[in-house]
C-alpha cells in the first residue's frame, strides 16, 4: 500500500494513448481507491476534464447513497482479494457533475503492477441517447435561464433610468411654457435635444439587447397603410415641432389598403427612419412615402416604405457600413449628434426577418432618403380602394407651401389621386403678387396654404375659393376663427387620410357651400384638444417626488383636479373614498404595487371600481401590457411621459367612459321610449317573441365575444359587435350600442387594451339589460354576471 502523501503510479503514455480510443468509459483506480487515469469518453460522460478526475476519490462517481456499501466492499476485497463483481457486467447508477443520475453497466478488472494492485473499470451508458437528450434539456433550460436573467436585468436598467429621465424631461417642457429670453429658451432646446438623445440612445440599447437574447418573431397581420402612416406621424409631429420642422406624407393608390406583415416591425423600422430624419435635420421637413414597387402575383406585392429630410445629408463613402453594429457616420457627425449607432443596425436584422433589404441615398447638404422594401401579402377581401369621386377629377388644386419637400409631397399625393394642380407658388420664393392679377374664373378651387402667409388668405377670400391653412401644432383655434367659413385650418402634419377625407367632403358639398360642422365622420381636427380635460378629476399614483411633481403640473395646467397617492395602500383607500375619472397607476412601488393596488381597487363597489386605471411606467414589453391588462388596467403611458400622450390616452378613454356614464346615469339599460315605441308598432305578442329572441342572441354573442377575445380573433369580435349594437339600439339597449359601437372599431383597429376594457364594460350592461327586459316580458329570474 502506498502513504498517503505518495503520488499515485504513473500509467504509460502507451495505456493512455490505447484508452482513448475506447468508446467506453475507461476510469483507472488504484489500491486507495483513486483515480490515476481517465479516458476522453470518460470526460464527456462525467463532464469533468481529465486533470479534475486525477487524484479524486472513485466515489466521486456515484451517488452519496451507494458509496459507504462501497468503501466496505472494496476494503473487503483488499483484505480477502475476493469479490464477485469482477470480470463480469454490472448494473449500477452513476452520477453526473450536474447532480443527475444515469444508468451504466459496469465491468471491472484488475491487474499486478509491481507491488501495486490496478483497477479497470469500464463505464457503458445504458440509454446514450436518452443522456444526450438530458445534456440538451439541460442546455436549454441554462440558455433559458440566462436570457430570463437578461431580461430581468434590462428591465431593472430601463425602470432606473427612465424614472430620473421622466422628471428631467417632464421639468424641461414645463419651463418651455415659462416666459423666457432667447438665452434660456436656447439653454432649454438644449436640454430638450439632449434629454431626446439620452432616451434614443436608451430605446437602441434596450432593443438591441432584447434581439440578441430573444431574437426577432415576426407574427403577420393585416393592417391598413393609411393608419400605419398616418400613426408613424402623428406619433413623431410633436419630436419634429419641437424643432420647426414640417412632416407630410404619401400613399401611392395603386398600394393595396390592407395588407398582411408584421406591421409592428414595420411600424418601428419607420418610426427608426423618421427619428433619424428629425435628428439629423436642422430646417425644412421629414416626410414618409409609401410606393409599390412591384406586383409578384394577385395576393402578394413588394412595398416600399421611404422617409426623406432636408436635413445634413451623408458622404457617399459612409453608406455601406450605416447598417453595421456600432456604425454612426463618422467623428464629425458623432460630436454632434451623439448616439449608440445600433438604431439602423436593429433596421438592418428586422429587414432580414421581413424577407426584405434596407438602403440609403444621401449626399453632404443634400438630406437623405432610407428605405424599406418588404414583401407583404394582400387581404384581397378586406381591401378598399381611396378613390377621388369622379367630380373633383377635372378640379384645381392650388399649393402655396414655403417649404419644398413637404409641398412635392402633397403635389405628389394630389397627382396621384387624379387632381389639378394650378400653379400659384410652392416654395420659399411663393408672393401675393403672384394672385393678384389671378381672377375669378381662373383661381383654383381649393387653395393650401401656410399660416404664415395669412395675408395671402385674405387676397384670395374675394375669389371664392376654399382655403385650407396649414397650421403648427402648437398654433390656437382663434388664429383665424370666424374670419371667413371659406377658411379651415388643419393643424400639422396632415396624413394622407385627413386630405382624403377633405377632398371627399368637398365632393359631397359639391365645392359649394364648404361647412365645418359636418357628420361625425368627417370632423377635422380642433386645434385645442387640452382644454377637454377641464375639471377632470385624476388620482395620480406614483412614489417619485419628482415624477409626482411634473405629472402633477402636466395635469393641473390642463384643466385637472389632482389627488396624489404615494403607493398602492394609499390609492386604494383614496379610490375607496371617492370616485376619480382617471387613475394614472405606477406599477412598481413601495408597501403595495400597482398590479395589487388596481386588483383591489376593482373589488370596490360599482361607483369607485369602474374608473380607468392607466398604467405610467417605463415597462412596455408585450408580455408587460398584457399583465396590465389582465390586472385591470386599460391602457399604458411608456415613462418618460410625454405631455401630449399622456393627455390624448386620458381624454380617449374618459370620453368613452363618460358616454357610457352619462347615458346609465340618467336611464335604466333599456329605454322604456324605444321599448314603448316597438311594443306599439309589434303589438304583445310579437314584441314578446322578439324580446325573448333579443335575450337569447345577446348572451351568446356576447359570450361568442369573450371567446373571441381569448383567441385574439379580432375579425370574430368586430362581427358580433356589429350585430349585436343593432339589436341593442332596435330593443331600446342604448348604452350596450354605443359600447358595441366602441368595441367594434377598436376590434378593427385591433386595439387589445380597448378591447379587453370594453368587453369588461360591457358585461354589466349584458347583465343589466337582460333583466330588465325579461321583467318587461313577465320573466322575474335573474342572471348572473358573466365570467370575462
Amino acid at each position: 500500500m502506498l502513504a498517503n502523501d505518495e503520488s499515485p503510479p504513473a500509467t504509460s503514455n502507451a495505456f493512455e494513448n490505447a484508452i482513448d480510443f475506447v468508446r467506453d468509459a475507461v476510469v483507472v483506480m488504484d489500491e486507495r481507491g483513486v483515480i490515476v487515469n481517465v479516458n476522453k469518453s470518460a470526460t464527456e460522460m462525467w463532464d469533468i476534464p481529465r486533470e479534475d478526475f486525477v487524484g479524486k476519490p472513485i466515489t466521486l462517481l456515484m451517488p452519496e447513497r451507494f458509496r459507504k456499501a462501497h468503501r466496505k466492499g472494496f476494503q473487503r476485497f483488499l483484505e480477502t482479494r475476493q469479490a464477485k463483481i469482477l470480470n463480469q457486467a454490472i448494473r449500477l447508477r452513476a452520477l453526473h457533475s450536474s447532480g443527475s443520475e444515469f444508468p451504466v453497466d459496469l465491468y471491472i478488472s484488475t491487474v499486478v503492477k509491481g507491488d501495486q494492485l490496478i483497477f479497470t473499470g469500464v463505464f457503458h451508458e445504458v440509454d446514450a441517447n436518452e443522456r444526450s437528450e438530458q445534456k440538451l434539456r439541460i442546455a436549454k433550460e441554462s440558455a433559458e435561464a440566462a436570457n430570463k436573467a437578461k431580461s430581468a436585468f434590462l428591465a431593472t436598467m430601463s425602470h432606473e433610468i427612465r424614472t430620473p429621465l421622466n422628471a428631467l424631461i417632464g421639468a424641461v417642457t414645463l419651463l418651455k411654457d415659462s416666459e423666457l429670453d432667447s438665452s434660456q429658451a436656447r439653454l432649454l432646446n438644449l436640454a430638450q435635444d439632449n434629454a431626446d438623445a439620452l432616451l434614443d440612445t436608451l430605446n437602441d440599447i434596450l432593443d438591441f439587447s432584447k434581439i440578441e437574447s430573444e431574437g426577432i418573431n415576426v407574427e403577420p397581420t393585416n393592417f391598413d397603410i393609411y393608419q400605419l402612416v398616418d400613426g408613424a406621424i402623428e406619433l413623431m409631429a410633436p419630436r419634429a415641432a419641437v424643432r420647426g420642422l414640417k412632416m407630410a406624407g404619401f400613399v401611392d393608390p395603386s398600394v393595396p389598403r390592407v395588407l398582411i406583415n408584421d406591421v409592428s416591425l414595420i411600424r418601428q423600422v419607420l418610426l427608426n427612419f423618421l427619428s433619424n430624419g428629425i435628428k439629423f435635420t436642422q430646417s425644412g421637413s421629414v416626410v414618409i412615402r409609401v410606393e409599390l414597387v412591384e406586383s409578384v402575383s394577385e395576393d402578394h406585392q413588394r412595398i416600399r416604405f421611404s422617409v426623406e429630410d432636408s436635413g445634413i445629408g451623408l458622404s457617399e463613402e459612409l453608406l455601406p457600413t450605416l447598417f453595421d453594429e456600432f456604425t454612426q457616420a463618422d467623428n464629425s457627425y458623432k460630436r454632434r449628434f451623439e448616439g449608440t449607432g445600433l438604431g439602423l443596425a436593429i433596421v438592418k436584422r428586422i429587414s432580414d426577418v421581413l424577407g426584405g433589404d434596407v438602403s440609403a441615398e444621401s449626399k453632404t447638404g443634400s438630406g437623405s432618403i432610407f428605405t424599406l422594401t418588404v414583401p407583404c401579402a394582400t387581404d384581397l377581401a378586406a381591401t378598399t380602394e381611396l378613390v377621388i369621386p369622379r367630380t373633383l377629377s377635372d378640379y384645381r388644386v392650388g399649393v402655396s407651401i414655403s417649404d419644398k419637400l413637404e409641398a412635392q409631397t402633397l403635389i405628389q399625393q394630389f397627382n396621384a389621386w387624379g387632381l389639378k394642380i394650378t400653379p400659384v407658388g410652392t416654395g420659399a420664393k411663393a408672393s401675393i403678387a403672384g394672385h393678384e392679377s389671378l381672377n375669378t374664373s381662373s383661381m383654383p378651387g381649393v387653395v393650401l396654404v401656410d399660416l404664415d402667409r395669412y395675408e395671402l388668405v385674405k387676397a384670395l377670400l374675394p375669389a371664392k375659393t376654399q382655403i385650407i391653412v396649414f397650421a403648427p401644432l402648437d398654433a390656437t383655434e382663434h388664429v383665424i376663427a370666424g374670419e371667413n367659413d371659406r377658411v379651415t385650418v388643419l393643424q400639422r402634419p396632415v396624413t394622407p387620410s385627413q386630405l382624403f377625407q377633405l377632398f371627399n367632403k368637398l365632393a359631397r358639398d359639391e365645392i359649394v357651400g364648404f361647412d365645418a360642422d359636418t357628420e361625425k365622420s368627417n370632423e377635422l381636427p380642433k386645434l385645442s384638444p387640452i382644454s377637454k380635460l377641464s375639471n377632470v378629476r385624476v388620482l395620480l399614483v406614483e412614489d417619485s417626488p419628482s415624477n409626482q411633481f411634473v405629472a402633477r403640473e402636466y395635469l393641473e395646467r390642463s384643466g385637472c383636479v389632482v389627488e396624489v397617492a404615494g403607493n398602492g395602500l394609499e390609492a386604494v383607500e383614496l379610490a375607496r373614498m371617492f370616485p376619480y375619472d382617471i387613475i394614472l397607476m405606477d406599477i412598481y412601488m413601495p408597501e403595495m404595487d400597482g398590479f395589487d393596488a388596481t386588483r383591489q381597487i376593482r373589488r370596490l363597489s360599482a361607483d369607485n371600481s369602474s374608473t380607468p386605471i392607466i398604467a405610467m411606467t417605463a415597462n412596455t414589453t408585450e408580455s408587460d401590457l398584457q399583465a396590465y391588462i389582465e390586472a385591470g388596467m386599460v391602457a399604458c403611458v411608456q415613462k418618460p411621459v410625454s405631455r401630449e400622450k399622456l393627455l390624448a390616452e386620458i381624454a380617449r378613454h374618459l370620453n368613452v367612459q363618460r358616454r357610457v356614464e352619462n347615458r346609465t346615469s340618467t336611464n335604466p339599460c333599456i329605454d322604456a321610449a324605444t321599448i314603448a315605441k316597438l311594443s306599439s308598432i309589434l303589438g304583445e305578442e310579437p314584441f314578446r317573441q322578439g324580446v325573448t329572441l333579443f335575450i337569447t342572441e345577446l348572451n351568446k354573442k356576447y359570450q361568442d365575444i369573450v371567446s373571441a377575445l381569448n383567441r385574439d380573433d379580432y375579425q370574430e369580435i368586430s362581427r358580433k359587435a356589429h350585430a349585436l349594437k343593432s339589436g341593442s339600439y332596435t330593443f331600446g339597449a342604448l348604452s350596450l350600442g354605443d359600447l358595441m359601437e366602441t368595441l367594434q372599431f377598436a376590434a378593427e383597429k385591433e386595439l387589445l387594451l380597448d378591447i379587453t376594457t370594453t368587453v369588461t364594460n360591457a358585461n354589466d350592461l349584458v347583465v343589466g339589460a337582460t333583466n330588465e327586459l325579461k321583467l318587461l316580458i313577465g320573466k322575474t329570474q335573474t342572471v348572473k354576471f358573466h365570467e370575462t
